[in-house]
């Protein structure tokens, strides 16, 4: 729908100001790219990506607390959200300012703090999350979809072993790093792992998959906000949020595979954080705990961000894949000695 409001904005601009209607190329069909992901999922360049994968999905994570919620609203209402909205200026900086100090994007930042909070709450050596993405940054056999109406968002387990929660700063900081460089490491931003499971036959997969993560995230990206990204404002100016509601999303008898799922939006010059939660596992003060800590750290990490005159930079800032953080401290401590 965002391709349509683009191009209906386009339209009206154009025929306000007298101008001929034109409109961008068209990019491939979805029956086309279909096809072309049917023999994606059986060529040598996905299945490299297999041992990537299996690693990952039989590396067994501890389970999140079970809670005795309260029982009138679990048998109510089956999912709650709490949420918290930043402020401008704290949304400005998050946007913008934050990032020079280890080359970082909005995700890594927010992804990092959600992480922090899950960490301070139920401490453990790693954490498996479900990363949603809009999955168009694919070039599965060379196909364009930048322009094609369709979903293909993508769902892919992500691993981040970042050691138990210690409150130090020092810890803090190479979460935000091992996030980043996590992210970065991941093949094909994750848009294979879905055709692996689906698509490609498990004889040639080599790999079961088991249960989903317990916790999804997910960025929508910056709308609306002005000066912002191009590469992550994702719609026009010419439309702007409705302040009617629109319903429920999603039908309450779906069986959802995540028990809590956090997401984030830039809008009108906020950013505000949402987590969903199931109110039959978890109560609503504990998550509105896991809440106002994320946002503890997600406004600590920009701090001392904007308050970090150089880059520094991280493993995945550098072209050997097989670089460890351990080792890159290890030559920046050689070089500062001489």
């Amino acid at each position: 729908w965002r391709i349509l409001l683009e191009d209906l904005a386009s339209v009206y601009e154009q025929a306000a100001s007298g101008k001929e209607i034109n409109l961008p190329p068209k990019t491939v069909s979805f029956k086309t790219y279909t096809e072309q992901l049917a023999d994606y999922a059986e060529s040598r360049q996905l299945l490299q990506q297999a041992e990537y994968w299996r690693e990952i999905e039989h590396y067994e994570t501890e389970s999140l607390p079970y809670e005795q919620a309260d029982l009138y609203q679990a048998s109510a209402k089956k999912r709650n959200t709490v949420s918290f909205t930043l402020t401008e200026s704290e949304t400005d900086a998050l946007l913008r300012d934050v990032h020079s100090a280890y080359n970082t994007d909005t995700q890594d930042i927010l992804l990092a703090s959600a992480v922090l909070a899950v960490q301070k709450w139920s401490p453990r050596h790693a954490l498996k999350i479900a990363l949603e993405g809009h999955g168009r940054q694919t070039e599965q056999g060379g196909a364009d979809i930048s322009r094609t109406v369709g979903w293909f968002t993508s769902i892919y387990p992500v691993l981040f072993r970042s050691g138990a929660y210690e409150p130090l700063e020092e810890y803090e900081i190479r979460t935000l790093k091992t996030v980043k460089d996590t992210l970065r490491r991941i093949p094909e931003k994750g848009n294979g792992y879905g055709v692996l499971k689906y698509l490609t036959p498990p004889k040639l997969a080599g790999m079961t998959f088991g249960k989903a993560p317990e916790i999804s995230f997910n960025y929508l990206g910056q709308f609306d906000a002005p000066g912002g990204n191009p590469a992550e404002t994702e719609q026009p100016d010419a439309f702007l949020f409705s302040p009617l509601g629109g319903g429920d999303d999603m039908t309450d008898t779906w069986k959802r595979e995540q028990s809590l799922e956090i997401s984030a939006i830039a809008a009108q010059g906020r950013i505000t954080v949402n987590m969903s939660y199931d109110t039959g596992r978890f109560r609503q003060d504990t998550i509105e705990r896991l809440s106002e800590s994320c946002r503890y750290f997600l406004l600590k990490l920009s701090e001392h961000c904007l308050g970090k005159t150089d880059t520094e930079k991280t493993v995945t800032d550098f072209d050997d894949r097989e670089l460890t953080e351990e080792a890159l401290q290890d030559i920046a401590d050689l070089l500062s000695f001489h």
